[in-house]
C-alpha cells in the first residue's frame, strides 16, 4: 500500500502488474480492498490501481 499526499489529503492506493492501466474506484461505505480479487486476476496483463477515496479505508 502506497500513500500520495496532495492538497492536505493522504490517499492510499495499491498498484500491481504491468501493462495498460486500469483504475478501480470503490463505492460508498467501501475501500480499495473490495477490488483485491480483480487486482490479482488482472495484474498479469495490466497495471491495476485501486485507491481509497478520502475519508474511506486506510
Amino acid at each position: 500500500m502506497e500513500v500520495v499526499r496532495a492538497n492536505g489529503l493522504e490517499i492510499a492506493y495499491e498498484r500491481v502488474g504491468e501493462g495498460p492501466p486500469l483504475v478501480f474506484v470503490h463505492g460508498a461505505a467501501e475501500d480499495g480492498r473490495v477490488w483485491q480479487p480483480q487486482l490479482a486476476a488482472l495484474a498479469d496483463e495490466f497495471t491495476v490501481v485501486a485507491w481509497d477515496e478520502p475519508g474511506a479505508g486506510r
